[in-house]
C-alpha cells in the first residue's frame, strides 16, 4: 500500500525468565537467529526493513514515523521502563501520529488468572487501561481509542480455527457486556498531542 515499514526488535526479551518459566537461556541463544529467519521470510512477501535496537533509544531522528504500533510488546517491559520507552515513541512520532497498543494482556483478565493459578505460561506485568491512560498522557499522548478485548480463548489455533465463526461474534458480543472487566487483553490507540 505503499508504506516504509521498519521492524524493530531489541537485543534482549527481559521478560524471558518469567515467561518461559527458567527456560530463556536457551531461548536467547537462537533467538536473534529466529528473528532474522522471520524478517527474511516476511521480506519474500513484502518489502520491510527490520532493525535489532538496545531497547533504550529507538535509533530514529525525531519527528521520523506517522506511526508507530506495539503489538504484544509492552508486557514485556519492566514497568520502570516503560515512561523512556513512551518518551522515545513520542519522540520519533511526528505531531499528530498514532500510537497503536494491541495485545496487551489486562490485570484482571481471567485466562492469566488461571494459567498462573496453574502454574502456565503467563505474563508477570499486567495492565488496566486507567493506568495506561495516565501514562500516555504523562508522556504527551493523548487517548483516542480504548476497547477491551479476547473474551473467549483465541490459541491454539488448529484447535479454536474451525469455532471460529462462532467464538468471533459470540466474543465481540462478550466484550460489550460487564463481563469485559475479565477480557484478557487491552487496545489502545493515542495521538501525539
Amino acid at each position: 500500500m505503499g508504506y516504509h515499514v521498519i521492524g524493530l526488535e531489541t537485543v534482549e526479551d527481559k521478560s524471558l525468565d518469567g515467561f518461559l518459566k527458567g527456560k530463556a537461556e536457551s531461548h536467547i541463544k537462537s533467538r536473534e537467529t529466529s528473528m532474522e529467519n522471520v524478517w527474511q521470510t516476511i521480506n519474500k512477501k513484502t518489502r520491510i526493513d527490520f532493525k535489532f535496537y538496545n531497547g533504550k533509544k529507538i535509533p530514529f531522528s525525531n519527528n521520523h514515523f506517522d506511526i508507530v504500533f506495539a503489538y504484544a510488546v509492552l508486557e514485556h517491559i519492566p514497568p520502570g521502563e516503560i515512561p523512556n520507552i513512551l518518551f522515545e515513541i513520542h519522540r520519533v512520532l511526528r505531531q499528530g501520529g498514532l500510537f497503536y497498543i494491541f495485545q496487551l494482556p489486562q490485570r484482571t483478565s481471567y485466562t492469566e488468572f488461571i494459567a498462573r493459578t496453574l502454574g502456565m505460561e503467563s505474563h508477570e506485568f499486567l495492565w488496566d487501561l486507567k493506568t495506561v491512560n495516565k501514562m500516555l498522557q504523562e508522556k504527551g499522548f493523548r487517548m483516542i481509542f480504548s476497547e477491551k478485548v479476547d473474551m473467549l480463548i483465541n490459541h491454539p489455533y488448529k484447535i479454536v480455527n474451525p469455532f471460529t465463526s462462532i467464538i468471533d461474534p459470540l466474543n465481540k458480543l462478550l466484550c460489550h457486556t460487564p463481563l469485559s472487566y475479565f477480557a484478557h487483553h487491552l487496545t489502545a490507540i493515542s495521538k501525539k498531542a
